[in-house]
């Protein structure tokens, strides 16, 4: 009794082994003189059954490729309870994936916050990633069971497995096709751009990959610079109908192989071509020389005759029949006609003319007009206006004949200066006579006053006389030697001015 009494007796149930009657034993009690109750008494033991919670078994995480799905079964997420079924244990999310979502299949794309043991085992719970450029993801939960006991807060770890995206297009729009606008004889067309997301980024390359009219393309890998490989031309179109909108298909790819197309159908627009003209322009027409006084005063302005797109500079004083234009047209002359060339006029440069007294002048004659000739040009029987390439090469053949012809006057214009020389020279020993000649009269006039000083009356005059006399005969002789000089100096230049005026006259006549 005294054991019962201190409580040594005690009766330890199996685990979680619980019931009414779970256990009995028979006793019988005897006192200190052996004496005892036949009849057995009999104890019978009830277990009362306790709440235990819910234990976790497993959580080995998941592993999941980038942008991809992962079903989380019993084998990587699972917890049990005595006390409880499966279905019976509910997981709640605390905090979810940051890169993903939970979600259960019988709600996809329905993000799930809250789901049992028997889901798990049932493969009901997947994870979904997101796609981004991450290598991991996590979320945390807890476990009660129907009683109401727990689980604390449990994380569970994920494993992204990278997957190389393909590159992105971003340039023209970065959509699947896309149109463009060139002008005509330009080879540039676009600058093609992508990005990759990967991390780290992979560098991209650039090819020209399909189109009906791709041999017509060419494009820098690295750059990604799109270019015809011979500029366009609107009115000869060189795309596979003719429409002038040519396509090509490029391709972006990174360096481990993924990539990316788009379709550019490229329109080629006409561009306004300057057209030549049916005159030239003014900076391009030769003009005369100011006009000076001369014997033969121009007539009037240059006239010019356009013949096609070449216009030809007719001489002053030219005339027309009545109603005739000084402008005459192509149209004019008969199909059959071929066009001769005129026989370009030689140039007239006069250095020098003369003046109204017929002196020499040093004012430049009149420059005569300067003709440009035109070439063989035959027209077709529809009198198609001629390509702007061949008018361009008839004008600068014409500048070029224009050019040589200035230069040569131009070089006899230089030959002035040699005139102005020689009369300057002329002009020179006419004064310097003149000056001989004044300075011996004064001496005779300084003598002669000196002779009516009476200080000097002492002295005989007749000396000074008769040298005043012989400084006479003296000057008279150089007065003379000087004029004959004068003369044959103006001789010589009236003589080359002669010469350079028949010149002229047989170079106009």
């Amino acid at each position: 009794m005294a054991d019962l009494t201190a409580g040594n007796l005690v009766f330890t149930p199996a685990a979680n082994a619980n019931g009414t009657g779970y256990a009995r034993l028979t006793f019988s009690v005897r006192d200190s003189f052996n004496t005892y109750d036949t009849t057995p008494n009999t104890l019978t033991v009830n277990v009362t059954a306790v709440n235990d919670a819910p234990v976790l078994v497993v959580n080995s995480g998941s592993t999941v490729a980038e942008g991809g799905t992962d079903i989380i079964g019993s084998s990587e997420l699972a917890v049990a309870d005595v006390d409880h079924p499966a279905a019976q244990l509910t997981y709640s999310i605390g905090t979810g994936p940051a890169h993903g979502r939970l979600e259960l299949t019988t709600a996809p794309g329905m993000p799930a916050t809250s789901f049992t043991q028997a889901d798990i085992a049932a493969n009901r719970l997947q994870y979904v990633h997101d796609g981004s450029e991450s290598t991991g993801d996590s979320f945390t939960f807890t476990v009660r069971d129907a009683a109401g006991a727990s689980l604390g807060a449990t994380t569970v770890t994920l494993t992204i497995t990278p997957v190389n995206d393909a590159p992105t297009i971003t340039s023209n729009g970065g959509g699947a096709t896309a149109a463009i606008n060139v002008a005509e004889h330009v080879s540039a067309v676009t600058i093609v751009s992508g990005i990759d997301a990967d991390l780290p980024a992979q560098s991209l390359s650039y090819s020209v990959s399909g189109g009906v009219d791709q041999a017509l393309f060419t494009i820098d890998a690295a750059t990604g610079a799109l270019s015809f490989t011979v500029p366009p031309d609107f009115s000869v179109p060189t795309d596979s109908n003719g429409d002038n909108v040519y396509v090509v298909q490029i391709r972006v790819t990174d360096t481990q192989g993924a990539s990316v197309t788009q379709t550019l159908h490229i329109t080629v627009t006409d561009v306004a071509e300057s057209r030549m003209p049916a005159w030239l322009p003014s900076s391009l027409v030769p003009t005369t020389p100011p006009a000076v006084s001369a014997p033969t005063p121009v007539a009037g302005p240059i006239a010019p005759v356009v013949i096609g797109p070449v216009v030809e500079l007719v001489a002053p004083g030219l005339r027309f029949a009545p109603g005739e234009s000084s402008v005459r047209s192509i149209d004019a002359v008969p199909e059959e006609a071929a066009f001769s060339p005129e026989v370009p006029r030689p140039i007239a440069a006069s250095i020098h003319g003369k003046d109204d007294d017929g002196r020499p002048s040093d004012q430049s004659a009149p420059v005569p007009p300067i003709t440009l000739s035109v070439e063989d040009t035959r027209m077709d029987g529809q009198k198609e206006r001629l390509s702007p390439d061949v008018l361009s090469e008839l004008l600068f053949a014409k500048l070029d004949a224009l050019i040589e012809e200035l230069d040569a006057a131009a070089a006899a214009h230089a030959a002035e200066p040699v005139y102005m020389t020689r009369i300057a020279a002329a002009a020179g020993v006419a004064l310097s006579a003149g000056f001989v000649a004044w300075a011996l009269r004064s001496t005779a006039l300084v003598a002669n006053l000196f002779a009516t000083v009476p200080a000097w009356k002492i002295l005989d005059p007749l000396p000074v006389l008769v040298t005043h006399r012989r400084e006479a005969k003296a000057r008279k002789r150089a007065q003379d030697d000087a004029a004959r000089e004068e003369q044959a100096e103006h001789r010589g230049v009236e003589l080359l001015d002669s010469q350079g005026g028949k010149g002229c006259r047989s170079t106009e006549a």
